[in-house]
This record gives C-alpha cells, sequence and structure tokens, in this order.
C-alpha cells in the first residue's frame, strides 16, 4: 500500500473491526441454571437506601479507633459528631 488514503482507510477498518462486539448467544433457559439463593423481598431490601437508624446502628458496631478506608477518619470521630455529619 503506497497511497495514503487507502493505508488510512485500512488503519480505520482493522481497528474498528478490531474493537466492534460481536453479539453474544447464550443457550435458552441458562438462567435456570444458576441457583436464586436471594428472594425478591431480599433483593428488593438489599437495593433500597438505607435509613437514618441503620447507618447510625453501622456506625456504632465500628471499632472506635479502627479508620476505614478512604477517608481515614475513626469511627470514634463519626460516633462523636453524629449531629454535625448525619444527613438532614
Amino acid at each position: 500500500m503506497h497511497n495514503r488514503e487507502k493505508i488510512g482507510s485500512h488503519i480505520v477498518d482493522y481497528f474498528t473491526r478490531l474493537f466492534s462486539a460481536t453479539p453474544s448467544h447464550f443457550p435458552h433457559g441458562l438462567d435456570d441454571l444458576i441457583p436464586k439463593v436471594i428472594t425478591a423481598k431480599d433483593n428488593t431490601r438489599l437495593q433500597r437506601i438505607p435509613d437514618e437508624t441503620e447507618i447510625w446502628a453501622a456506625v456504632q458496631s465500628l471499632r472506635r479507633i479502627k479508620a476505614p478506608e478512604p477517608d481515614r477518619f475513626t469511627a470514634l470521630f463519626y460516633q462523636r459528631f453524629w449531629p454535625q455529619i448525619k444527613l438532614k
């Protein structure tokens, strides 16, 4: 290839094919092979936003001087300043 446009076209075609997704075809009924371990009711509970009482219970259950990632504040900080930092 010596023509600049042909080379450019070839490069574009190559990378278009390289990064194009081909549709996957899964056998019908494959979902039935995976056991359902969470009920619909549990799934709904897991997807909802926890209320303040649940968050406070989690904050209280943390070890006081252990600093969880990523902010590195200790649980003691959250327990002490909960009235100021909780969601209103």
